[in-house]
């Protein structure tokens, strides 16, 4: 199979529509046009973005972790508290944590992206059955699936080993970024 490096079609197009039409207003139809154009070139993204929810999983349980430490202080539990944490001294090493975690994550969907193109180069996939039979049908699919998993484990343990101490232990005490980050390997 002869891959094609070159700018897919869809930005080429892309870039000559807005070349002819720069400063002419768009309707809303046209935009919702041009949005269901778009959703097959997703496609290929849909798996990686509802795995890699797992990789910021830590992010929604960061107020579960908050309500916990006080249910173990004997303090009151209620919703209301577990907002707590922006007024924590450790609020921004927490931040620090979280937005490290979503860098990891848009990693990830680069990473899958560059890996669907390497499998089947820049090629337009013009509906989900398509799709699923690249996938689920060829020797270039198989492989991207093992290569898509392998990759997917290691940001997945990279994820769960920076924060599954950090951010237990910055809510707990304000050690710091780096500190805590460096407890969790």
């Amino acid at each position: 199979m002869q891959r094609n490096h070159a700018e897919p079609p869809v930005i080429t197009k892309a870039r000559q529509y807005i070349q002819e039409h720069q400063g002419e207003s768009l309707s809303l139809g046209q935009v919702a046009k041009a949005f269901d154009k778009s959703k097959q070139d997703m496609l290929p993204l849909l798996f990686p973005v509802i795995a890699g929810l797992a990789l910021v999983g830590p992010l929604s349980a960061i107020w579960l972790f908050e309500l916990s430490r006080r249910r173990e202080m004997g303090l009151d539990v209620s919703w209301r508290h577990a907002f707590d944490i922006v007024r924590s001294p450790s609020f921004p090493a927490i931040a620090a944590v979280c937005g490290l975690l979503l860098a990891i994550f848009a990693l990830w969907l680069v990473t899958a992206q560059a890996l669907f193109h390497a499998s089947f180069g820049f090629r337009r996939i013009d509906s989900a059955a398509e799709f699923l039979r690249l996938v689920f049908y060829t020797p270039e699919g198989a492989s991207l699936v093992i290569r898509g998993n392998v990759a997917g484990f290691l940001f997945a343990a990279l994820a769960a080993t920076i924060s599954v101490v950090s951010l237990p232990l910055l809510l707990d005490r304000d050690v710091g970024f780096p500190a805590a980050i460096a407890t969790s390997f």
